[in-house]
């Protein structure tokens, strides 16, 4: 038996991964925590932190602690996956929205640190041709992102709502 969640996974529970490792990304920024910090304040290897900011394979207790420390619960993302695979996103397009649902509003930099952890290691033009799809994508489901200036992109505020109960509304 081993201690790591079991991989290969299917596509959607990938892209839940992907998604919390966003998450967690966002949360440990917020915070103003170091890799260092956040691996010493959860009680995870520094090495399992970045691979679970990744959306990678990890031991399911770092997993646990890693939630438990950024107050995230991995289950909404599982259940949200699956209606993003539904409509199409791609794992970079998936980590954008999450980015998009988590902040409101984000900045090429809030966004690329959501694709790659690290916003100096890609220029933005990725940033623009994924929301350009992402737009395609949602619009089939009467999600619009709307641009900012000097702000970013954003979901409107009542839309983002309905969004968080739509995904996460108790199966009967």
């Amino acid at each position: 038996m081993t201690d790591l969640l079991p991989c290969p996974f299917g596509d959607a529970d990938k892209m839940a991964l992907a998604m919390v490792g966003v998450v967690f990304c966002m949360a440990r920024d917020d915070a103003g925590l170091s890799i260092a910090e956040a691996a010493s304040l959860s009680g995870v290897a520094p090495g399992d932190l970045i691979d679970a900011e990744r959306g990678k394979d990890v031991p399911a207790l770092s997993l646990l602690r890693l939630c438990r420390l950024y107050e995230v619960d991995p289950f909404e993302w599982v259940g949200l996956a699956p209606k993003l695979r539904e409509c199409g996103l791609t794992p970079q397009e998936a980590r954008v929205f999450t980015v998009l649902l988590c902040r409101g509003a984000a900045t090429r930099v809030a966004m690329l640190t959501g694709l790659y952890r690290d916003s100096g290691r890609r220029g933005g033009g990725i940033v623009k041709v994924i929301v350009c799809n992402l737009r395609k994508k949602l619009k089939r489901l009467g999600i619009e992102i709307h641009t900012r200036r000097g702000e970013g992109w954003c979901l409107d505020e009542a839309q983002r709502e309905s969004l968080w109960q739509m995904l996460w509304r108790p199966q009967a």
